[in-house]
């Protein structure tokens, strides 16, 4: 029987759903994380809600004799990051990001040779000791990238930043120490194969390492519910969404240019939490609604009340907001890096422009604000592509991959 090692430190979505495609399949050996909680601990009953809710994120679907937790770096990683001296602490620290997965990562090497996997299964930053005993172990090995390559990534933002006039807040891509560059050219040279989120991913890489290593597989989207969606009509305000970090990466500064060039008024939301250093950003958020923060069942809420999300960002592995969006049958305006631009039909399910293009991002504005009805069509077609888009589609396409990796099919499954 194929069995597989899955390690992550911090067990995002698309990992948990991983998880539990492999449950499903039988095809789990062990699952290595940081921070486990037990999800039925009467705990939950005394601690406040919103340490609940939090905890409850880092609960896990597999046996207990399969999961593995490294729990103290993070902790302390979590401490940190509340303490007056968060932003003095060095990025290379026992404690911060990079220490906790160097430290999670060692752990989970140290015990590899215990198990009786064929294949581990790794992320970014948190696989090198693993591929490394692995490779000795003759185990597999596969790594996932879940966003656009690390020097890929350096060019783009150091181009960015260029364009402003105050950095004082350098982006903690361009800190990143030649340690861990190097340790991230080490992991994917440690692959037997590599995993991307999204054809864009692949296109930052495709020069780097041999394309036949390197498969897609597209995020999951949010179950479809059948509720109504009321989109507003001429001469009413339209009604635009932003959902994401505040901060240049994720392009709001072009989406702020572009309602400076529209000739109509709209009602415009921004959640999400301000890391912008741009005077003019953070004046403008003066001038929408803005929510620094809100829980995610209130932000599927908040879709179904506006027109549009404008997801400008100058790069994304697979936009899980943009994929959100679609399920609610909210049309979007995203770019060609956001990772989804492979899954719409530009004009039908919204529209995709080029990055820091806030004229296109004003022209598809412009023709929704005169042409409401196309609302509607983009609504029920952005559901219909949602469903083809699911998250179990996405444990199919996840099993049917490390199946064929085993069995050393070279034609990978999306």
């Amino acid at each position: 029987m194929n069995k597989v090692i899955l390690s992550h430190c911090t067990g995002n979505q698309n990992s948990r759903y991983a998880l539990c495609a492999l449950v499903e399949s039988d095809m789990l050996c062990e699952f290595w994380t940081s921070i486990a909680w037990d999800a039925s601990s009467i705990l939950n009953k005394i601690i406040p809600d919103t340490y609940a809710k939090s905890l409850k994120r880092r609960s896990f679907s597999c046996s207990r004799g399969m999961l593995h937790a490294v729990p103290v770096h993070e902790i302390m990683r979590l401490l940190v990051r509340k303490s007056p001296w968060r932003e003095s602490y060095p990025s290379e620290g026992a404690f911060s990001v990079h220490g906790v997965y160097r430290n999670f990562d060692k752990t989970v090497s140290q015990n590899i040779a215990e198990s009786k996997a064929n294949l581990i299964y790794g992320y970014e930053g948190g696989a090198l000791n693993s591929f490394r005993r692995a490779k000795k172990m003759g185990i597999k090995t596969v790594y996932e990238i879940q966003s656009s390559y690390w020097y890929w990534n350096q060019y783009l933002f150091k181009n960015e930043v260029e364009k402003y006039s105050e950095k004082r807040r350098i982006p903690s891509v361009l800190k990143d120490s030649d340690i861990h560059l190097k340790w991230k050219d080490e992991e994917l040279s440690l692959a037997d194969y590599v995993i991307v989120p999204s054809c864009h991913v692949k296109s930052t890489i495709g020069n780097v390492i041999d394309e036949r290593r390197i498969r897609v597989m597209f995020y999951g989207a949010p179950k479809v519910e059948d509720v109504e969606h009321r989109f507003s009509a001429y001469p009413e305000k339209l009604r635009i969404l932003y959902v994401g970090g505040v901060h240049f990466r994720k392009g709001i500064k072009y989406l702020f240019e572009a309602l400076d060039l529209l000739e109509f008024k709209v009602e415009v939301c921004v959640i999400g939490r301000l890391e912008s250093w741009d005077k003019n950003i953070i004046e403008r958020l003066r001038s929408v609604i803005w929510y620094k923060s809100m829980a995610h069942e209130d932000v599927i809420k908040i879709m179904r009340e506006y027109d549009l999300l404008v997801h400008p960002s100058l790069t994304e592995g697979c936009s899980l907001v943009a994929l959100e969006a679609l399920s609610v049958g909210l049309p979007i305006i995203v770019t060609e890096n956001s990772g989804v631009a492979d899954i719409i039909r530009d004009g039908e399910q919204g529209y995709v422009v080029s990055i820091r293009d806030a004229g296109a991002i004003a022209e598809k504005l412009s023709k929704v604000y005169w042409h409401r009805e196309v609302l509607k069509k983009m609504s029920i077609s952005a559901q219909e592509i949602s469903k083809k888009m699911s998250w179990d589609r996405y444990k199919k396409s996840f099993v049917n991959n490390i199946r064929s990796i085993l069995d050393d099919v070279d034609e990978g499954v999306f």
